[in-house]
């Protein structure tokens, strides 16, 4: 159940926005915002986050494109498979 609620960009949104008492209507600008607080709490760049914070958050929302991020996941995944069909291939004995 937990994983049918939670698999909804829109329901896991509306969570955020109640727990963080913010108004985002965009997933991006959560997931930038989480982003730059995990590396902070992890000391990742901590500096210049706390500094930038806002400035990065905005970059990180406009750069961020789901489907094109997809889109270069499933060529990588398919470049990836080719390759290991090819040493596969090389492994097996030719029965031409």
């Amino acid at each position: 159940m937990f994983d049918k609620i939670f698999s909804d960009k829109k329901v896991i949104l509306e969570l955020y926005n109640a727990i963080a008492q913010t108004d985002y209507t965009d997933e991006s600008a959560v997931a930038a915002k989480r982003a730059v607080e995990e590396c902070i709490e992890h000391g990742i760049l901590k500096d210049i986050l706390l500094k930038e914070k806002g400035v990065i958050e905005d970059m990180i929302t406009v750069c961020y494109d789901e489907e094109i991020y997809k889109m270069r996941e499933a060529e990588y995944n398919q470049e990836l498979g080719e390759e290991r069909g090819k040493e596969i291939g090389k492994l097996q004995p030719e029965t031409i």
